[in-house]
């Protein structure tokens, strides 16, 4: 037996054929032992040919295959926003669908989480990567803005390699000119909030309030990753300074009436998202009826239905279509 050069997480292993006369499947059992002898090495991916005769290359993939953990390396257990710089595969379009279609996703400070089209490739028999010849590809379809958090498989730097790719593609530094300042750090954290990563936001958005404890743009994605995570004594603490030093802003002065309604201080809530209509343009009709959609639920809770009932005809009178108070309605008629 021996092993020939791997990188990384990846090991090939051919079994000498002629020292058995039983079969392939006597093989079986020292297979599943050496699978679990090279796991504690920490090899993702396991190859195990079998040999006829004395083997004078390093293995071209030509050999019979006993074992390769391929498939479990392309589980797809990873999500978008742990693979932020990084290559995966997604998911295939059908249940055994033999094509994968793959690429790189970074983070663009204005649109978020982008998914950067690499190309596609299968999976052959021997536990290879064929890349496609998808140079028929539309542009368009080279970049995309993912909107919410799903599963993807993390490509291997062997798998990278197969794919005729970088490990990391050179215009990923026109992304990266300012990872320390202050923008880059409410842009990130932005980015993660948007698509639901509220825990990896903070590690963006905590130390730049450390350094600016005014920018109002931060301390709205602060206290709303704060508040999306029910830690309502950490988001309290900053919207608390935050109304007072920015009495004019409007998502600052939103977020804190959204803590007061999850507190179940009805009347404090009702008394500021008055406030928060009073702030907000006139002409911002989505973000007006979210208000009052809002305000009108914390009228609710507080024990009047009838003037819960005329925001919520407001709410109902001012989001525009496709917005999310919009779809409530058309799903909830009242």
């Amino acid at each position: 037996m021996r092993a020939f050069p791997f990188e990384r997480d990846f090991v090939r292993v051919t079994l000498d054929k002629r020292a058995h006369t039983s079969g392939e499947t006597s093989y079986k059992p020292l297979v599943d032992e050496l699978e679990v002898h090279l796991r504690q090495f920490g090899f993702k991916r396991i190859v195990v040919d079998l040999a006829a005769s004395n083997i004078n290359s390093d293995g071209d993939g030509k050999l019979p295959v006993v074992l390769d953990t391929l498939k479990q390396r392309l589980q797809f257990t990873t999500s978008v926003t742990e693979n932020e710089d990084r290559w995966v595969a997604l998911p295939p379009t059908k249940p055994g669908e033999n094509t994968f279609m793959y690429g790189f996703i970074y983070i663009d400070s204005e649109a978020g989480f982008t998914f950067h089209m690499g190309g596609s490739f299968s999976v052959t028999k021997n536990g290879a990567i064929q890349p496609h010849d998808d140079s028929a590809m539309s542009q368009p379809m080279l970049k995309s803005r993912i909107q919410r958090d799903y599963l993807v498989a993390r490509l291997s730097p062997e798998d990278i390699k197969a794919l005729g790719k970088s490990v990391t593609p050179d215009w990923l530094q026109y992304y990266k000119t300012d990872s320390d300042s202050i923008y880059h750090k409410v842009r990130w954290g932005w980015a993660y909030n948007h698509i639901g990563a509220y825990e990896k936001a903070l590690t963006f958005l905590e130390p730049a309030y450390l350094l600016e404890p005014t920018n109002g743009k931060l301390l709205f994605e602060l206290s709303y990753s704060y508040n999306a995570l029910r830690r309502a004594d950490a988001a309290e603490r900053v919207l608390v300074r935050a109304v007072k030093d920015l009495p004019d802003d409007f998502f600052v002065n939103r977020e804190y009436a959204y803590l007061l309604l999850q507190s179940k201080r009805y009347d404090k809530a009702i008394e500021q998202y008055h406030r928060c209509l009073k702030l907000c343009p006139e002409t911002d009709l989505a973000q007006k009826s979210e208000v009052a959609f809002n305000l009108a639920q914390a009228y609710n809770q507080s024990g009047k239905p009838k003037k819960a009932a005329t925001w919520f005809k407001n709410a109902q009178k001012w989001a525009p279509e496709g917005t999310p108070v919009a779809e409530f309605f058309k799903n909830n008629p009242r």
